[in-house]
């Protein structure tokens, strides 16, 4: 917590990189599945 604390952002700001996380991670995974069904 104190290294998210130096970065002093607002709630939201952590939502939005929480999401983008898990965007990169589920695009990525159909990334792969579809290039291992090909």
């Amino acid at each position: 917590m104190a290294l998210l604390k130096r970065f002093n952002l607002a709630p939201l700001d952590y939502m939005a990189i929480i999401a983008g996380i898990i965007n990169a991670l589920v695009i990525g995974s159909i990334v792969v599945y579809w290039f291992l069904n090909q």
